[in-house]
């Protein structure tokens, strides 16, 4: 990244004692100045984001975080955090919670993360799905898995595109999307807030990624994902 924060004297960070050190300065500054400034009116954070990579052997992201600090930032911004901001309510948050091995590796490392008394409050589960993905049974089975280690769950930034796996190819598009995709659409939405009543004791909050198929993120020049509630005219969907 050329990002001024992993940059020293002109230069990318290389992973030096010095560096690490400079990093982590920079680091809990960012939280102390940020958390601070809002102080009691935010009531969660996210503290730490897409740090899980299913790829490596470890499950850490290779991030320029990670390479410079190592895992050590993860427990540095939680402990700044709880810190200053001591009423809040502090997250992981990342996406594909729900499937395999991401999910045990998370798991594996809040695991950690309680046992040498770093304050974590929650899971931020991304939630982004499509017609197919994810299931109601994974998506209660990966929840309790988290409100079994005394942990709150909140789904933070949930749509439902109405492609998925089994479509033809990534980059493949429909001209004009056929009515079915939009009753699976409706039918998965269904499923998921059923699943979220179901577990409504452990999940705090649902967050959805945009209010209607106007303006999300999925959307492109290639292709149009209409993963929202509402329509681009803002008339709610099935």
């Amino acid at each position: 990244s050329d990002l001024w924060l992993f940059m020293v004297n002109g230069a990318p960070m290389t992973p030096t004692p010095g560096n690490k050190a400079l990093l982590l300065q920079r680091l809990e500054t960012h939280i102390r100045t940020v958390v601070s400034h809002f102080a009691d009116d935010v009531s969660s954070w996210d503290v730490v984001n897409e740090v899980i990579d299913p790829a490596q052997a470890d499950g850490f992201l290779r991030s320029p975080w990670f390479t410079i600090i190592g895992p050590e930032y993860i427990e540095r911004a939680f402990r700044v955090a709880r810190e200053v901001a001591p009423n809040s309510k502090l997250y992981i948050n990342d996406f594909n919670t729900t499937t395999e091995p991401k999910r045990t590796m998370l798991l594996n490392l809040v695991r950690d993360l309680q046992s040498r008394g770093v304050p974590i409050d929650g899971i931020g589960h991304q939630m982004h799905s499509n017609i197919e993905f994810p299931s109601a049974t994974d998506v209660i089975t990966t929840l309790n898995q988290f409100t079994a280690l005394g942990l709150d769950n909140q789904i933070t930034e949930l749509d439902v595109s109405i492609y998925s796996g089994s479509f033809q190819g990534a980059f493949t598009a429909y001209e004009d999307i056929p009515a079915d995709r939009f009753v699976r659409q409706a039918f998965k939405y269904r499923d998921l807030f059923r699943s979220f009543r179901y577990l409504a004791g452990h999940i705090s909050s649902v967050t959805l990624w945009g209010q209607a198929d106007d303006h999300t993120w999925l959307t492109s020049s290639a292709r149009v994902n209409a993963p929202l509630l509402f329509d681009p005219g803002l008339t709610h969907k099935l």
